[in-house]
């Protein structure tokens, strides 16, 4: 493998708390130096150096399913938005329950170069809530966590006991949280929006009354709770106080909900049906608080890919989701653009601080680190097209709008896989205001 010195670069590193100027040096798979003591090799004069992004929350697809992106696309996407490592939920078809499904598709994973994958296994039987799943077998296997998709766990008992049996092979358990009853056949945030549209809610109440559930649990028990993709004030008030009593507890929240509002649903537009529901401005802020302030940890993209069959349908009929891996970076910048946090802070959200939640070797510039990076024009302006994102699903809730911070090179384990090859031009189309 050859050896690649960049230079002139403005380089994010996580563990550091502002941008300096400076070069790297790639050999062997690893990142060899790094600093600004590297003044020779290639100029990327106006780029950024930052770690590769990680992604703690993606729903894989089987290409024999219909509405569902390959495998291979899916990793293809990643490095074209920057994300060199993802965890995946057990929401494949059929899920990541046993230790034979997950062995196979380990194996399919292996045979495709691209994007590190790593496994969330199932936390019950089918997702369904009913029996354990295999979790220790699985752990053997290298499962780095247990979830149960977007499916709750209604019985709390069978939740305490899978808490239990997670915690025995200290495997960290991530949660969405939203109680099933009064959620029930709900579509869209529980508002005066949702009763002006004619759709039934989903209260914020009802994923903070989880919350509170998932913590009590996760306190007498003494188990390592991860909750993913919080959206509204109520939830993140209690996972405040809980990690002020130091509880090993951990958040993250999709990136969709510090960009857009219930608002962006008006028209009854589809590819806005995501789970939880966008949520009201004020939840909105008290979110992007909460990513400065630390109580929310990471940033995902949640990305779940959805064909036209089952979203370019009537709004009661459409299937939840949207795809993120592309758009994670941009909005993720939009966070320093408009003052939110710093570049560092921002970059820290969607590096190091999932891989350590996920406790993978990722989302570093260490010398010796695995060379897992990327180059990015801070600038550069998209339009969310079919160009752009690419795939066979195009369920973007930020179709037609221009996001800037374009990837140039990714690099996962000192190979180049993937350089942008696209003009600067960008033709006027609406704004995306964050």
């Amino acid at each position: 493998m050859k050896t690649i010195t960049y230079c002139n670069l403005s380089i994010v590193d996580p563990k550091k708390d502002a941008p300096y100027k400076g070069g790297i040096i790639i050999k062997d798979g690893v990142i060899a130096d790094v600093g600004n003591h590297i003044t020779q090799g290639i100029d990327k004069k106006g780029l950024i150096l930052m770690p590769g992004l990680v992604d703690l929350r993606v729903h894989l697809s089987d290409p024999g399913v219909r509405h569902k992106e390959s495998l291979e696309n899916i990793i293809l996407l990643a490095t074209r938005g920057g994300v060199t490592s993802m965890v995946a939920q057990p929401t494949t078809t059929p899920p990541l329950d046993n230790a034979s499904i997950l062995h196979s598709m380990m194996a399919r994973k292996n045979a495709i170069k691209g994007a590190h994958l790593y496994f969330t296994g199932a936390l019950t039987a089918k997702l369904q809530g009913r029996q354990l799943a295999e979790m220790g077998l699985m752990k053997n296997i290298g499962i780095v966590a247990v979830s149960n998709g977007d499916n709750p766990v209604k019985d709390t008992l069978i939740l305490k006991r899978a808490f239990l049996y997670a915690s025995t092979f200290d495997l960290p358990i991530h949660m969405h949280a939203l109680d099933c009853d009064l959620s029930k056949d709900g579509m869209i945030n529980a508002s005066s929006l949702s009763t002006k549209m004619g759709l039934r809610g989903i209260p914020a109440i009802a994923e903070t009354l989880e919350v509170i559930r998932l913590i009590t649990l996760a306190k007498a028990l003494k188990a390592k709770l991860h909750i993913s993709h919080i959206s509204c004030l109520g939830a993140i008030e209690h996972i405040r106080q809980a990690k002020r009593q130091n509880l090993p507890i951990s958040t993250d929240v999709c990136h969709h909900h510090l960009a857009l509002t219930e608002n962006a649903i008006a028209d009854y537009r589809t590819y806005t049906k995501i789970l939880p529901p966008l949520r009201s401005e004020q939840d909105r802020r008290a979110l992007l608080l909460a990513v400065k302030d630390g109580t929310i940890d990471a940033i995902v993209s949640d990305h779940k890919a959805q064909d036209l069959d089952v979203k370019r349908v009537p709004f009661v009929q459409a299937s939840f989701g949207a795809i993120g891996l592309q758009t994670l970076l941009p909005i993720t910048l939009d966070l320093w653009r408009n003052g939110t946090m710093s570049l560092n802070q921002a970059v820290r959200c969607i590096t190091l601080a999932p891989s350590t939640i996920a406790d993978i070797a990722a989302g570093t510039l260490d010398v010796g680190a695995s060379a897992d990076v990327i180059l990015v024009d801070p600038d550069e302006k998209i339009i969310i097209d079919k160009h752009y994102l690419g795939g066979k699903c195009q369920n973007s809730p930020y179709e037609g709008t221009i996001l800037r911070g374009r990837v140039k090179e990714t690099f996962v384990s000192g190979s180049q896989l993937y350089k942008s090859r696209l003009s600067k031009s960008c033709k006027a189309v609406k704004e995306h205001k964050a």
